[in-house]
């Protein structure tokens, strides 16, 4: 009896033993846990839009709020924001650096001119510290581009073409569409706690789209490898909802879901058969029940933590066995927004994983919005008065961005995921496009926590995953925070092996076109990596020239790779970011996210005291005599309308100086235009119609320059052809191609360096080219078999960018001029006009609310008459409390 007391005695010391060895390490993790946002800190990007839809030609204006991820307080790390519109196809039109200040805030505006042209456009920004953790941390936004209306002011009819289908992905085309049969079904699956787990029963959440990436209500049926069936469903939002699987449904089976008279068949996920936990949560407006099941036959010590972008929030741990464990984790716990919670063992792996939310007032700000008049004749004064307070009642000072539109110039409905709280605390931290956001802000009851938890089983995202956030797995950094305007890169052998050269002494010399001038050196190391860190913020494009030594002072051959674009692939549309709704009535609120982001503005009782300026209206002066103008008319750079009227007719347009800058941070030489064409686009090929030997020669995307060599040849007398021996083709795909360079039609391929071109636009219709053709050639060209035409429009002295032995010549870019948003004074400077038909009235970046709360503007209203106003405000304090008003 006394050696079994023993026995059991000792059983007991090494259990408890091991326990206490089992919680060491679950801490362990924890810590490690605790310490990655310190390490590793994330952050975020909002930009407020004074518009939710353009016209093409207007200007886009923009404020960025850039914080960290973890508190959403003002960052204090990256001080340059990148900000980039993409084409439907993916294609970069234009991009800018916006200087971040000691707020977080920055500023800018794009003129949505050529090449820009009606069409759905992607804006998208970010830092590059935020690029370590993929594109789905970007900021993204989706505007509608319309074309511009034929008679001023005339917004009954809108174009707007809509994307084509696209699988076949190229560097021109990157962005993927899947443009199907509206009765083609896709089905996804996500078991609750991120695995299907053998032999337990477990929830599994599904989302049912049509062809086209709407949601759908079909019914599900589940059935087992025997065909046996085991369940059905319906969707209960947004074309998702749940089922359970029975524990003896240890792998395998299949959905069945009928459409379109077809009985359509899915696979269920297969199950896991290491893991032997799965976890369950049903969030009240209290908390969330946890319940956490196992099949372990010896109880094992777990731990179970809570992380809200990444920063911890709570810890604890469970002995699970093969009874079921449940516990309750009160909202008090949980941080606003999307939590994780994480259940791993005390080897660092992660048993389950599950995301749950916490609505939380205590961040909004309330806006009270009252104006001078509810509505406004043509060229009235406007005045507003804002007052900005706590949830206690208690004024807050704070920096708005204000953007006041004629209601009657609104082209479509607010774009819900545009309101902060949306793109901050929900869409950041999910997966691809939500299908109207704004629902599950609406109310804070059942049904709205039930189908906002549905959404996070099905599109739920973690930045990283848990072996990353415990140590467990290096984080791979590979961009860096970058506080001050950053050259960095690489130097490599002038060769195509991709070889680093190393110790070479680097010069930098940046050029202004204003004559101010920057200068740097340092040293590559071994692996031939350097860095220029600039003490001055530089604007705009500078003409620069990098200078390689080697240790004796001889300048070497080599090429210098810069880190500054990051090829991020553009994302897929949402179904809904393509289908747009008509603008709400003025009297509705364009969205509600709760607060008081749909409480109508009040008015009140305002003097008129701006003063009148009386202007003198000049007398029309008589012209007595005419003369011709003799001096400089133009050049080859404005011939027939120039560079700007190729982009007006073109189908697809390059900008040949950014791409040859990218290629060349690449590390790939740049040849001939027609090779760097056929680069960029698989269509284009040049060929050489008969040899001597009666073989055709032909350059594609190979990488190489290619055999072609293009020599200028005496014109056959036809004037378009080259002799047969001698001729070369240009083709796109299968068509023949006319070329154009500046604007002036050419019968020969001339040798052209990438270097030496500005741009390069391509024509598919032949009646948008032949406005180009010389009149006496029109009729040979109209009856001809040239469909398509290449335009190729030089580069002004390009002879400045021309690189030597040792001397690379680049174009660096700073940051974006600022631009200022002209408000009209119909009292002191500005003449009324019925061509006022602005449909931004008012855009202010920086409107300040002083200790009492309070901001008052006065602008003027355009030439419309009775007009009603739409109001959009956003503003986030430094410690991280916001605002988005929008009426």
């Amino acid at each position: 009896m006394k050696r079994l007391l023993l026995l059991f005695c000792c059983l007991n010391f090494f259990c408890l033993q091991a326990q206490t060895t089992d919680f060491e390490r679950l801490y362990r993790q924890f810590r490690n846990m605790a310490a990655f946002d310190h390490t590793y800190p994330r952050e975020k990007v909002y930009l407020h839009l004074d518009n939710s839809a353009y016209f093409a030609g207007e200007t886009m204006w923009m404020k960025a709020y850039v914080m960290r991820a973890s508190s959403l307080q003002s960052t204090t790390l990256s001080r340059v924001l990148y900000v980039e519109i993409l084409d439907h196809n993916g294609f970069e039109v234009d991009r800018q650096l916006l200087r971040i200040d000691s707020v977080g805030q920055a500023e800018g505006a794009f003129k949505l001119d050529l090449p820009v042209k009606a069409g759905f456009y992607e804006v998208r920004a970010y830092t590059r510290e935020m690029l370590n953790w993929g594109p789905e941390v970007c900021f993204s936004r989706v505007v509608p581009v319309f074309e511009k209306p034929r008679k001023e002011g005339d917004f009954s009819q809108l174009n707007i073409p809509r994307p084509e289908s696209a699988q076949d992905l190229s560097y021109s085309h990157s962005r993927p569409y899947n443009f199907a049969s509206p009765n083609q079904r896709q089905v996804t699956f996500y078991p609750e706690g991120g695995w299907r787990v053998s032999g337990m029963k477990q929830t599994i959440a599904y989302q049912i789209t049509g062809g086209n990436g709407q949601p759908v209500a079909d019914e599900i049926r589940i059935f087992d490898d025997n065909d046996q069936p085991v369940t059905a469903s319906f969707p209960e939002h947004a074309g998702m909802g749940t089922f359970s699987l029975p524990p003896t449904m240890t792998s395998g089976g299949y959905a069945l879901i009928r459409a379109g008279g077809k009985q359509l068949r899915f696979a269920l996920p297969e199950a896991d058969t290491i893991r032997k936990y799965s976890i369950s949560a049903a969030p009240d407006k209290d908390g969330v029940s946890i319940v956490i099941s196992g099949k372990a036959r010896v109880p094992h010590l777990l731990g179970l933590s809570v992380t809200c972008r990444d920063k911890v929030c709570y810890f604890d741990t469970l002995t699970v066995g093969c009874e079921a464990v449940e516990t309750y984790l009160s909202r008090d716990i949980l941080y606003d927004g999307v939590n994780r919670i994480d259940l791993f063992d005390a080897q660092g792996n992660c048993m389950a994983t599950r995301l749950v939310w916490k609505n939380s007032a205590i961040r909004k700000l309330n806006l009270a919005v009252s104006q001078s008049a509810t509505t406004f004749n043509a060229f009235s004064p406007v005045a507003m008065l804002m007052k900005l307070t706590d949830d206690e009642g208690k004024p807050v000072a704070a920096n708005l961005s204000v953007a006041i539109r004629d209601a009657e110039g609104e082209l479509v409905a607010s774009a819900p995921e545009s309101d902060l709280a949306v793109s901050l605390l929900l869409s950041s931290e999910v997966r691809g496009y939500i299908d109207h956001p704004e629902y599950y802000f609406e109310a804070d009851d059942h049904t709205h926590r039930h189908h906002l938890d549905l959404l996070l089983m099905v599109q739920g995202w973690m930045a990283n995953d848990f072996a990353t956030l415990t140590g467990k797995t290096p984080f791979n950094l590979i961009q860096p925070i970058e506080d001050k305007l950053t050259l960095n890169g690489r130097v490599l052998r002038d060769n195509n092996r991709n070889e680093p050269y190393p110790n070479l002494d680097l010069k930098i010399n940046m050029f202004s076109m204003a004559g101010a001038s920057l200068s740097g050196e340092t040293k590559t190391d071994s692996a031939g990596a350097f860095a220029f860190v600039s003490n001055v913020d530089y604007m705009g494009d500078w003409i620069t020239q990098i200078s390689t030594k080697n240790e004796k002072g001889r300048y070497k051959w080599s090429r210098v790779v810069l880190n500054r674009f990051f090829d991020i692939a553009p994302r897929a549309f949402g179904y809904g970011e393509l289908n747009l709704s008509a603008p709400k009535e003025v009297s509705q609120s364009p969205f509600i996210s709760g607060g008081n982001a749909g409480q109508a503005p009040s008015t009140f009782q305002w003097k008129d005291t701006i003063p009148r300026t009386i202007s003198t209206v000049l007398a029309e002066a008589e012209v007595v005599g005419k003369g011709k103008y003799g001096g400089f008319t133009g050049n080859r750079y404005s011939y027939k309308g120039g560079e700007k009227a190729g982009m007006k007719y073109a189908d697809i347009y390059y900008n040949i100086e950014r791409e040859v800058e990218r290629f060349k941070d690449k590390g790939r030489s740049v040849g001939l235009i027609w090779s760097l064409i056929a680069e960029l686009n698989d269509k284009f090929l040049f060929t050489q119609s008969t040899t001597e030997e009666g073989n055709p020669a032909e350059g594609r995307a190979t990488g190489k320059q290619p055999g072609v060599i293009f020599k200028e040849r005496e014109k056959a007398t036809d004037n378009l052809s080259m002799t047969p021996e001698e001729r070369f083709d240009l083709q796109w795909g299968s068509n023949k191609m006319a070329l154009f360079i500046d604007n002036e039609l050419s019968d020969i391929v001339p040798d052209i360096w990438a270097d030496e071109v500005k741009s390069v636009v391509i024509m598919t219709n032949r009646s948008s080219w032949l406005r180009f053709v010389p009149a006496s050639q029109t009729s040979a060209y109209s009856s001809g078999n040239i469909e398509y035409a290449i335009f190729v429009y030089t580069r002004p002295n390009h002879y400045l960018y021309r690189s030597r032995r040792g001397k690379d010549r680049r174009v660096i870019t700073g940051y974006a001029q600022p631009k200022a948003f002209y408000h009209p004074d119909y009292r002191r400077t500005d003449m009324p006009s019925p061509t006022d038909l602005r449909r931004t009235l008012y855009w202010n970046p920086n409107v300040k609310t002083d200790e009492q709360g309070q901001a008052s503007i006065v602008f003027f209203s355009n030439a419309r008459d009775r007009q009603n106003l739409r109001i959009s405000v956003r503003g986030i304090t430094p410690e991280g409390r916001y605002v988005s008003y929008e009426w």
